[in-house]
């Protein structure tokens, strides 16, 4: 900005109305966050039921290294680590560790009954081979949908469906080579002596078992009174699908609120621009309202002279209300203005199409 300042007159200047950036960092730095988040609290689930600090580092060690050959992977796609492709990430942080669990669950199994650690990782991850690449692919069959979509979300949420799949994938290699290989270096047939925070942990986990014994024991006492339970969920949930508000995107609230304005057809250029300085001026007014930008005429997704765009920057938001509150109230205080009516929405990180409309959504004729 300095530089372009430098080549235009002087008596023009340059400011920032709206950075766009700024809400798109933060939300990579949420969904980076959350990933951080996720692997740390699978770690300690791991940990928290297998109470083993082998048998929880053999199965965490897939996360990272799944995650790493997912990436080299999406460069080579020619993804990058945007907001979906992180998100898929996060997802899969969940699946990964599956395959990595059950083969350690069966090898530890073999070891409990007296066979060596290397007998015990041959042995169990033989057995449970096939279980493993069954898992995987049916967790990847799931996304398989998003493959064969087509048109916009087709397009978005393939990237998803391949980021989830290939660290699938990677996690199967890693659960099939690397864990049995770490089991039977690193996992030790188990000491019967066991610490304080082991036997308060086995409590806990017997009274988990009890409470479930006694509410299945409940379950099969009343089965009809079961079984219509499941159908009244069953028909809540079709209820609930029905009224619940439905969308193609989440509305963010990114702090800029994109405005069209729209005059009488016969108005004059100087009319237009009288009119649309009565609309700057009462945004001004509302308290929320940091900077607006503004201009009038064909130009910029607007085509005649009585078009114009508005571009509201809003405050920090915990300053002012919530954006669909601050449009609401604009909307009244605007409607007071004769001769001129602006349509105001949200401005969104993921758009479909270039062109501003006067809705959120663009309307395609045939």
């Amino acid at each position: 900005m300095p530089t372009l300042q430098a080549s235009i007159p002087a008596a023009i200047k340059i400011n920032v109305i709206s950075d766009r950036t700024q809400t798109i960092r933060a939300s990579i730095a949420d969904v980076q966050f959350t990933l951080l988040l996720t692997v740390a609290l699978v770690v300690m689930v791991i940990f928290v039921f297998l109470r083993s600090f082998w048998a929880t580092i053999i199965p965490a060690v897939t996360v990272p290294l799944s995650l790493v050959g997912t990436f080299a992977i999406l460069y080579e796609m020619g993804y990058s680590l945007d907001n979906l492709s992180l998100m898929a990430l996060s997802i899969a942080v969940g699946f990964v560790v599956d395959d990595a669990v059950v083969e350690i669950e069966n090898i530890t199994r073999r070891i409990e009954e007296g066979l060596s650690p290397y007998d015990a990782a041959m042995k169990g991850s033989g057995e449970i081979g096939f279980t493993v690449v069954a898992i995987t692919f049916s967790l990847i069959a799931v996304f398989l949908p998003l493959f064969l979509m087509s048109g916009y979300v087709g397009l978005l949420f393939r990237e998803f469906a391949i980021t989830v799949s290939v660290a699938l994938l990677l996690s199967l290699l890693i659960s099939r080579t690397l864990t049995p290989m770490m089991c039977a270096y690193l996992l030790k047939p188990e000491n019967q002596e066991h610490g304080r925070l082991y036997r308060l942990s086995e409590r806990g986990f017997d009274a988990l078992l009890y409470a479930y014994e006694a509410g299945l024991k409940i379950v099969l006492r009343h089965r009809l009174a079961t079984l219509m339970v499941m159908i009244g969920t069953v028909v809540l949930t079709g209820y609930l699908y029905v009224i619940i508000p439905k969308g193609f995107f989440p509305q963010q609230d990114t702090g800029l609120i994109l405005g069209q304005s729209e005059a009488a057809q016969d108005i004059s250029f100087q009319a237009m621009a009288e009119r649309q300085q009565a609309l700057l001026n009462a945004i001004m007014r509302d308290p929320a309202v940091a900077t607006v930008g503004s201009a009038v005429g064909a130009g910029g997704g607007t085509y005649t002279v009585n078009d114009g765009r508005v571009f509201i920057q809003l405050k920090p938001a915990d300053q002012r209300d919530p954006i669909d509150k601050v449009i609401a109230r604009l909307r009244t205080n605007l409607a007071k203005i004769q001769g001129i009516t602006l349509y105001m929405q949200p401005a969104q990180d993921i758009t479909i199409g270039a062109r501003l409309n006067k809705t959120q959504f663009p309307v395609h004729h045939e």
